[in-house]
């Protein structure tokens, strides 16, 4: 049966909704900011249930913690972050291209995946990296299990275009990231104030790169960058940074072997719970058959004592008139 979805099209933000059906997908928490990627993710509550699409193009994906697992990463790749951690970071995008549409019917919809575990459409995994067509009431499946319905609303605000890397004003630091260096500039600084273009590319280029994690450079008197750190300490950085990636990686290995092992543990218990369903129903059913084995006796034995009886009857009646006779006769 049709799962409806939460709220009715009428007041529904989007042109389209993904419709949580299975339980998995209906549990499964998201923040959506497609419209809004401004919004401070660090604090932002989390909903379950259906995934509203308001946009031309809107990227499905994880929401990313910090490197040391504490706190919301306050960069972020998705529009509509979920926070399940099979689902990639950049998972599937589902485009919507209007063109001349008249109507929401004439949408050309597809979704792309650009996932480790895949995107299943109608129960066939779509192939990695090419748009895949969707239709109303198209299923969508998301690892593991997550099942949504896929529809386009009548009567509902068309698609917006959302441009590419409007991302607003630079995010505040993440707790428990790594402190960003910060320059010391110079006489290139004050060049770039009296509209010395050389000197102003040069100092926005050094707070790009800090900006960026990077290392921020100094500029003399004379415009030309001096380092202001050493060598040994940038190597320092380079090889804490490479550290960070890797624990970051062992952590998402060890996460998915544990995932695979809980899999497995219940695919093993659901084994069992049905080996058990089983032989308690072959029990119910010799159950039954020994009560009616002993109903059945218990009929025949009292039906062989009615015997008996009548038979005892019969002999005690023939021992009377025998005994009547033989008085007769003497």
């Amino acid at each position: 049966s049709r799962a409806p979805a939460t709220m009715p099209a009428s007041v529904r933000p989007g042109w389209g909704v993904l419709v949580a059906v299975g339980d998995k997908a209906k549990a499964a928490a998201h923040f959506d900011r497609s419209l809004d990627r401004k919004a401070d993710v660090s604090a932002a509550a989390l909903t379950g249930g259906d995934l509203d699409l308001c946009t031309t193009k809107t990227i499905l994906g994880r929401l990313l913690m910090n490197a040391e697992g504490t706190a919301r990463a306050a960069s972020q790749v998705a529009d509509i972050l979920i926070d399940v951690p099979s689902v990639s970071a950049k998972h599937a995008v589902i485009a919507c291209d209007v063109g001349g549409a008249e109507t929401p019917d004439e949408y050309k919809v597809t979704i792309t995946d650009f996932s480790r575990h895949g995107v299943f459409v109608n129960g066939e995994k779509i192939e990695p990296g090419e748009p895949f067509p969707l239709a109303r009431d198209d299923v969508v499946v998301l690892p593991f299990g997550m099942e949504y319905r896929f529809e386009i609303l009548d009567d509902a605000p068309r698609p917006v275009s959302v441009p590419a890397g409007k991302e607003g004003k630079k995010a505040q630091k993440t707790p428990g990231s790594k402190k960003k260096s910060a320059g010391t500039p110079g006489a290139a600084k004050r060049a770039a104030a009296r509209g010395d273009d050389v000197a102003a590319k040069r100092v926005k280029a050094s707070e790009a790169a800090a900006d960026e994690g990077g290392v921020a450079l100094a500029f003399g008197d004379e415009g030309s960058p001096s380092a202001k750190v050493e060598p040994e300490k940038r190597a320092s950085a380079d090889a804490h940074a490479r550290a960070q990636t890797q624990d970051a990686l062992d952590a998402a290995k060890k996460l998915e072997t544990a995932n695979a092992e809980l899999r497995a543990r219940l695919e093993r218990a659901e084994e069992e719970r049905d080996a058990s369903a089983a032989e308690l129903e072959r029990a119910r059913v010799d159950h039954a058959r020994d009560v009616e084995e002993a109903v059945a006796a218990a009929a025949a034995a009292s039906e062989s004592e009615r015997e008996l009886e009548s038979q005892r009857a019969e002999h005690v009646g023939s021992a009377a008139l025998q005994s009547a006779l033989d008085r007769a006769h003497e």
